[in-house]
């Protein structure tokens, strides 16, 4: 390919006024090969002035004008440039400055912006795809000599040209990631080369596609023809897909929106469908490797990494999913009835003939999760749930970055703490950094259970004593020994009671509890029954060894305490000879947005901090720090060995989640849209009096439903009918409490500002159906 056009402003001005009797402000625009020009008239009109590479043959210069005449000569306006004539002729020649002949045309400017800076995009994906369906459509009965063209762009030969070109990606890691897809697409190259062709545009990618935001409804239009030719007429779909995906959280979701909407305007075929994913990857990959040749060839040209950076973002992504996941997906959103899938209901009766009886379903009508990604749950129909309740994945539903680190260690070594190790030492070194001191010993487990159940234990070696207080309606976990202190349970209508070693002092709720208020006064009210329960106990022979509290109670129906009720609670404890132990399996890691952990926001300091659920990010990871003389007192002889606590897998999996909260400051995140959540259901709150409360911080929240009664009562009815109504809405919400009247919301901390607007629009929708007469 010869060199890119060098026409000086001044130059294309002259040549537009010359040949075109056009005179206005001329702004250059971004190009690979060509040169392009933006003309504006005086009177607002604009065009565009393309001066074609010398290089570039005549012929597919016709196809282009051909193409875009064909178009528009059934009277549809289907959003593409007209070509514009001068003296009858659409290309004409002209001799730039340095005596090079060049093809000139002059083509209709169309409004909007490129796709790639528009936003938001959500509600345009559909839309995309039913435009380029029928542009697709109607290419379908176009035909042209030229349009059987040798060209590198041509998917077709995308095998051959990434190949070729990946060598000059300088990184080795990256270049082994295109060499490792390109292994896989290969794969199926037999199937490929049997795909339908026609003529297609060629790079519907977002610099290309233009968006109008008009009042009525978004106008979509499409530049650029230069790639045209014969290809697969799914190669269309699939470049647009790869595009649409950059930057993400869940590019397969979108890629399923947008198919889905291609296929109801245009139908695939079976083979097509199959094929989009990899086409997708291929077209990342031979982008990738032609950029990274062209860099070597013109290095001040910027256009060429235009994509670079989310391209490989995406690309590492990509790689990360099951290619036979994705195939489904698309099949499943393009064509589900092809997809033979397990009946929810016959997976249903199975699961009651061979799991335990006791394990719980969610939903009057559960559902069939297949699949995870960011904020999002899929069912096995690809049907997208927005997920507000699952708070293990807090930085999101199969992160790839957490995946990928726990899969390279995987693949390394997996042992246990008797051999030395620099993963576990790192690890602890990071977490232990996240705590306030002098908390800055490290004990690795498996579960937030472990890591109370270990605590605990701790606790009675370090003291001398078994007693335990703890706080109504809390949960600690599933052991045995914690179901005897986590009065969720113990104290539910099946449970047994506490044992003579446990005593209960009342949850510290403002709102409904035995004391209401937030101020200090209330605090003091509430931290006074831990002395109570500390002489009940020692005077039953059983002092206490330890006071177990969440500092925000979870099951209690997301109780913010009154200000400092913690430190007071402590301060009692340590008195009676206790140990103070947070439980922050459930309120951690930024979770409260303006702190690390819910203990600070109550000004408190623990001697023992327990950890579980978000640490792993859904990997079996749970950790207990404490202070360094409470460890040495902990060593007593009896080694404490856990088989596979802080073993190389798990470390390395806790390490990326912390690297990802730091980098992308996910508190900070969960705050502004914690902030955008309290802000929308407090506004909610003063249209529906059934909202008797609403609590939290960050993206630990919750929603309190009442009767309207004085004073008002729970009203667990109403939480189970919107819990249920959301679901249908496909957002997963759950109420807890111990009168099951509280919705809470603890999503993974990636949920967006979009993903808050959308729940509560879903959510005032259900609650004004209570107000709609019946």
């Amino acid at each position: 390919m010869a060199s890119k056009p060098r026409w000086a402003v001044s130059d294309a001005a002259a040549l537009a006024h010359r040949r075109y009797g056009l005179e206005g402000e001329l702004a250059e625009l971004p190009s690979e090969r060509d040169q392009n020009f933006r003309i504006e008239r005086a009177d607002g009109a604009r065009f565009v002035l393309k001066i074609s590479n010398p290089a570039e043959d005549r012929s597919i210069l016709e196809l282009q004008d051909a193409a875009l005449k064909h178009l528009r000569s059934d009277g549809v306006d289907r959003g593409t440039p007209e070509p514009i004539p001068a003296d009858g002729e659409t290309i004409l020649s002209a001799s730039g400055p340095d005596g090079t002949d060049h093809h000139v045309r002059l083509l209709g400017w169309l409004p909007g912006r490129p796709l790639a800076k528009t936003a938001p995009q959500a509600d345009l994906f559909e839309p995309l795809g039913r435009f380029l369906a029928r542009l697709d459509e109607r290419l379908a009965e176009f035909d042209h000599p030229a349009a059987d063209r040798d060209f590198y762009w041509d998917l077709r030969r995308g095998l051959e040209v990434a190949g070729g070109y990946a060598g000059n990606i300088a990184d080795s890691g990256r270049r082994a990631r295109v060499e490792r897809m390109l292994d896989t697409i290969a794969a199926r190259k037999s199937l490929l080369d049997g795909l339908p062709q026609q003529v297609i545009h060629g790079d519907a990618n977002d610099y290309n596609l233009v968006v109008d935001r008009h009042p009525a409804r978004p106008r979509i239009g499409l530049i650029d023809f230069g790639d045209m030719g014969r290809g697969w007429r799914v190669a269309d779909l699939a470049i647009l897909l790869a595009y649409a995906m950059l930057d993400r959280r869940d590019p397969l979701s979108v890629a399923a929106r947008i198919a889905s909407a291609y296929h109801r305007t245009m139908p695939l075929d079976g083979d097509e469908i199959v094929s989009l994913f990899p086409l997708a990857c291929l077209r990342i990959c031979t982008s990738l490797s032609i950029a990274a040749h062209q860099r070597k060839q013109a290095p001040d040209n910027d256009y060429l990494g235009v994509t670079e950076k989310p391209a490989w973002r995406l690309l590492e992504s990509l790689e990360e999913l099951e290619p036979a996941l994705a195939e489904r997906v698309l099949r499943e959103a393009c064509d589900p009835e092809s997809i033979a899938l397990p009946v929810p209901a016959d997976l249903r009766e199975r699961r009651a003939r061979l799991l335990g009886p006791s394990l719980g379903l969610s939903y009057d009508r559960p559902l069939t999760i297949v699949r995870g990604s960011g904020a999002y749950l899929y069912d096995s129909a690809g049907h997208a749930y927005l997920d507000c309740v699952n708070n293990v994945c807090h930085v999101g539903h199969s992160n790839a970055e957490v995946a990928a680190a726990a899969a390279r260690q995987m693949r390394t070594l997996n042992t246990n703490t008797r051999y030395l190790h620099p993963t576990i030492v790192e690890y602890a070194e990071r977490l232990s950094a996240w705590l306030p001191e002098p908390l800055e010993v490290c004990f690795f487990v498996n579960s937030g259970s472990e890591a109370n159940e270990l605590a605990l234990r701790i606790a009675r070696v370090t003291t001398g004593r078994q007693g335990i207080v703890a706080v109504e309606a809390g949960y600690h976990g599933n052991t045995g020994g914690l179901i005897d202190v986590g009065s969720y349970k113990c104290e539910s209508a099946a449970g047994q009671g506490p044992p003579d070693h446990v005593r209960f002092v009342p949850l510290p709720d403002s709102y409904r509890g035995r004391y209401r208020g937030a101020e200090r006064e209330t605090a003091e009210r509430y931290a006074a029954h831990v002395t109570e329960a500390a002489a009940e106990l020692a005077a039953a022979g059983h002092p206490p060894a330890a006071f177990l509290a969440e500092a925000w109670s979870g099951c209690g129906g997301q109780i913010v305490p009154p200000e400092r009720w913690l430190d007071a609670a402590f301060r009692e404890a340590r008195a009676a000879g206790a140990l103070c132990i947070a439980d922050e399996v459930q309120t951690g890691f930024g979770r409260l947005g303006l702190h690390r952990w819910a203990f600070e926001q109550q000004s408190a300091s623990p001697d023992i901090v327990t950890l579980g659920k978000p640490i792993g990010n859904g990997h079996p990871l749970g950790a207990v720090v404490t202070r360094r003389e409470i460890a040495a007192a902990f060593d007593n002889g009896m080694e404490y060995f856990n088989t596979f606590g802080g073993n190389p897998v798990s470390c390395a999996t806790g390490l990326a989640v912390l690297r990802i909260l730091e980098r992308d400051d996910l508190q900070a995140h969960a705050r502004r849209v914690g902030e955008t959540l309290l802000e929308g259901l407090r506004a909610l709150s003063r249209r529906h009096p059934s909202i008797g409360d609403v609590r939290g911080s960050g993206l630990f929240l919750g929603v309190e439903l009442v009767q309207v009664d004085d004073p008002p009562r729970p009203d667990a009815a109403e939480a189970k009918r919107i819990v249920e109504r959301m679901r249908e809405k496909r957002i997963l919400l759950s109420a807890d409490g111990p009168q099951r009247n509280v919705i809470k919301i603890k999503p993974p901390l990636v949920f967006s500002r979009d993903d808050a607007v959308r729940l509560l629009d879903a959510l005032s929708g259900v609650l004004d159906e209570r107000l709609q007469p019946r």
